[in-house]
């Protein structure tokens, strides 16, 4: 075991080594550790139980993850822990995942965000459940070399607990190989050499490690995938997806609960392979590692909800808004979810998208998921590019040949001294304005006060009232 020392900042939670827990003084209190049944976690069950621990809760919190519930509690009985599984798929998307769809929640616009939403997510449902069983220790897995180290600790601090916390993996280091063969001599089997390190949840998969540990030279195992494993025979399909407030809130005009459309999607946009990203993600340190990730109904999502917002926003909001979503994906990456800077672009993106409502509808094939059909409730857009052109060409030279002037209103009508209106004037319009008690008053400009620029000379405003619709004017 390598211990780091180039941190000598305190652990923010009191345990960053395995030291930290050798040092612990009350081995019979509750342990409430994070378990998933890898290497890692599988290994800290062991390290406790050596040290003496005697009250060990390995947790599950299930935010969309596959877990094979009886492995685990084999696998935790097998060094004295009770396995503990709760339920995070509601919470998850209810409090993770409608707010990065309204974000465009991507890390730097490349790939959409995983862990960064559910790690907030499982720290509160371990917490709560550390504090129903009175522990003062809560522990995670999480390295120096990934990112969910400081989002898991944040997430820990900011849920208010109490007790001591961290991950004794932030400053110890041990071999992979050590770590297969201290466990092999208690009956639990790993594999030595790592294929590649893998996280899901309900919105997204993520791996990384193994053969793409170098950048420059990767190499991507199909058998990684599991909802971008195209089907060669499938039909293209036709999928219409509605939105109101920039919430995805029914399929095929049929509503559904996020937390059901998502695995729809997922299985729906996936199966033609669509949903597929590769990206660099920076560390702690500065320094970047390589991720792959899939997330079929994060794609199709995210790219309906901005035809939409550009079908209904002005450009300067657009704009605004992107500018918002990228301050949010940032902080939630960081670990700063909940902070002051997330919640306030939380708030102003949520009312960005007040009225951005509306479908759009996709042929979703092999090649490309490509929208038919984008219809907002507020629209912006232009139906009838003809028509419209027809009509702004026509205000824009009506604008120009009658500027607004003044029209006085005489106190009483006038009778028989009105001077003639020209004959391709209409009678009836002249004899209606007289009769009202209208007239133009003379000099070089007249004006209206229905909007209507006027000459002085007679011939020059009836040529002009001639070619407009006079009952488009006056009414």
């Amino acid at each position: 075991m390598n211990p780091i020392l180039a941190s000598t900042k305190p652990a923010i939670g009191g345990i960053s080594s395995f030291e930290d827990l050798e040092a612990f003084p009350d081995r019979t209190a509750p342990v409430a550790t994070m378990f998933s049944g890898g290497l890692d976690s599988t290994y800290l069950l062991y390290k406790l139980q050596s040290l003496g621990f005697a009250n060990i809760e390995a947790v599950a919190a299930d935010v969309g993850t596959r877990i094979d519930q009886p492995l685990l509690e084999r696998t935790a009985a097998m060094f004295g822990a009770r396995f503990v599984c709760l339920e995070g798929r509601d919470a998850f998307v209810e409090q993770g995942v409608k707010s990065a769809i309204r974000a465009h929640a991507k890390y730097l616009g490349i790939y959409p965000l995983s862990s960064s939403l559910s790690r907030p997510i499982i720290a509160s449902l371990v917490v709560n459940h550390a504090r129903s069983i009175n522990s003062r220790l809560v522990l995670h897995t999480a390295n120096l070399s990934q990112n969910s180290l400081p989002r898991l600790n944040n997430s820990i601090k900011r849920s208010g607990f109490s007790g001591n916390f961290g991950s004794p993996y932030e400053c110890s280091v041990i071999s992979r190989q050590q770590k297969t063969s201290d466990l092999s001599k208690c009956g639990a089997t790993f594999v030595a050499d790592r294929t590649w390190s893998a996280d899901e949840n309900l919105w997204c998969r993520e791996f990384e490690s193994g053969p793409l540990e170098d950048p420059e030279n990767f190499s991507i195992p199909e058998e990684a995938f599991a909802w971008t494993r195209h089907i060669p025979a499938e039909q293209p399909v036709e999928i219409k997806l509605g939105f109101a407030d920039g919430s995805l809130v029914s399929i095929d005009d049929r509503d559904v609960a996020l937390v059901d459309a998502i695995p729809f999607l997922n299985n729906t946009v996936g199966k033609f392979g669509h949903g597929r990203f590769v990206g660099l993600e920076h560390i702690t340190t500065g320094q970047k590692v390589l991720e792959v990730r899939e997330a079929p109904a994060a794609a199709i999502i995210f790219d309906a909800l901005r035809h939409l917002e550009t079908a209904s926003l002005d450009v300067a909001s657009i704009v605004l808004k992107q500018g918002l979503e990228q301050a949010w994906s940032q902080e939630a990456v960081s670990g700063a979810w909940g902070s002051t800077i997330h919640q306030m672009c939380e708030r102003a993106i949520a009312s960005a998208l007040e009225g951005v409502s509306g479908s759009v509808s996709y042929i979703v094939d092999h090649t490309r998921f490509l929208p038919r059909s984008i219809r907002a409730r507020t629209p912006r857009y232009i139906r009838d590019r003809d028509l419209w052109e027809y009509q702004a060409a026509t205000h824009i030279a009506l604008s120009k040949a009658f500027r607004p002037r003044q029209v006085t209103k005489r106190e009483t009508p006038v009778e028989n001294n009105a001077p003639q209106a020209p004959a391709n004037l209409s009678q009836q319009c002249t004899d209606g304005l007289v009769t009202n008690g209208w007239w133009f008053s003379k000099g070089e400009r007249a004006e209206a006060c229905f909007g209507i620029e006027i000459d002085a000379a007679w011939k020059n405003f009836a040529d002009h009232w001639n070619r407009l619709l006079l009952d488009e004017y006056m009414r």
